[in-house]
């Protein structure tokens, strides 16, 4: 009887491995973190992300990073003196969450260009599929062209804005 019960719980087991619409056990094979991870659901993931966004923009909004020592100090700037492309993007947050967009701006042009764009994708990850696909995608054989595309902006914005000519110095991040 007993074996019976057990060879009925494997058999039921390994259907609910191989089932795409049950997710239990660690079907990636993955330790640690990342299987942990793995073992959770879908909405657990975006639950997650969408919670470490809002608290961000409400710990920027309530604490405004513009006062000294609000935030803990830059280590790159402070180790080589120069503004990394990520410079301003504190400050320019709050901006934005307080509805001022021209404020960002002045801070950092770049994350204000990105902020738009990982809303899009955040809205895109988290809808079900059925609504997802209407939104427009980058197709999945040109996403490492991209990646390599916006990381190669990004080290160019971060050489352009530590320029101290002119034309430049508009993108280093206003006091």
């Amino acid at each position: 009887m007993f074996r019976d019960v057990v060879e009925a719980y494997v058999s039921y087991y390994h259907g609910a491995m191989a089932s795409p619409h049950i997710h239990s056990g660690n079907p990636t094979g993955r330790t640690g973190l990342a299987g942990l991870l793995s073992e959770r659901p879908d909405w657990f993931a975006k639950a997650v992300t969408t919670a470490g966004a809002a608290s961000v923009c409400t710990a920027v909004a309530l604490r405004d990073p513009r006062e000294e020592g609000s935030f803990a100090v830059c280590p790159w700037l402070f180790l080589t003196g120069t503004q990394c492309p990520g410079c301003g993007i504190l400050r320019s947050l709050n901006r934005m969450v307080g509805g001022d967009i021209e404020g960002a701006l002045g801070y950092n042009v770049m994350w204000v260009i990105a902020v738009p764009i990982m809303i899009y994708s955040w809205v895109r990850w988290v809808l079900p599929a059925k609504f997802a696909n209407f939104l427009p995608t980058i197709r999945p054989d040109r996403r490492l062209a991209a990646v390599l595309v916006f990381a190669g902006i990004l080290v160019v914005f971060g050489v352009l804005r530590n320029l101290p000519w002119e034309p430049f110095t508009w993108l280093h991040p206003t006091k």
